[in-house]
């Protein structure tokens, strides 16, 4: 769906740090969910952690068709910013 560059985040106890992340909708169930999935990536890109989400209701009749929305409310979700 889209790349999102974020502020950086440093994993705990790691030497890994998340420069973006990539929101990617696997599924909708019309009218009641969306499966995400958010795959959290290193300033090289490649993937250095994967979230699954479930977008529902009420938040997913916010949807409407503006794909920033999801994109906006899985980073609400995992506590990340954009940049």
């Amino acid at each position: 769906m889209s790349l999102v560059q974020i502020v950086p985040v440093e994993i705990p106890q790691s030497p890994i740090i998340e420069t973006a992340v990539r929101v990617i909708v696997l599924n909708v169930d019309l009218g009641v969910s969306a499966n995400i999935e958010a795959q959290l990536l290193n300033s090289e890109g490649s993937i250095v952690q994967v979230q699954s989400l479930v977008l529902a209701q009420p938040s997913y009749s916010e949807w409407g068709l503006d794909d920033n929305f999801v994109v906006n409310w899985t980073l609400t979700q995992l506590g990340l910013t954009k940049q």
